[in-house]
């Protein structure tokens, strides 16, 4: 590679690089049936299970670890152990 094109490089990729967000972007839920918490568009299969009705009033947050994730409440915790929510 010529030295122009590696420092033409180099400007470049500084330049995306200085673009990049410094505050993390916030968690939300994602996922076809929102049993994702990401902070990024995550893309699922599109079937449904009882336990993902858990995750839908679940709070998702950034987690003390820095990931997101939802926060393990006892009605969190309670609904999944039940299996989720039976659809009549």
């Amino acid at each position: 590679m010529k030295p122009t094109l590696i420092i033409l490089f180099a400007a470049l990729l500084g330049i995306v690089l200085s673009q990049r967000p410094t505050k993390p972007i916030d968690c939300f839920h994602t996922g076809c049936s929102s049993q994702i918490c990401s902070d990024e568009l995550v893309m699922t299969t599109c079937e449904f299970l009882p336990i993902y009705a858990c995750y839908q009033a679940a709070e998702c947050k950034r987690q003390d670890d820095g990931n997101c994730g939802f926060t393990e409440t006892d009605t969190l915790k309670k609904c999944i152990e039940a299996g989720g929510v039976k659809l009549k």
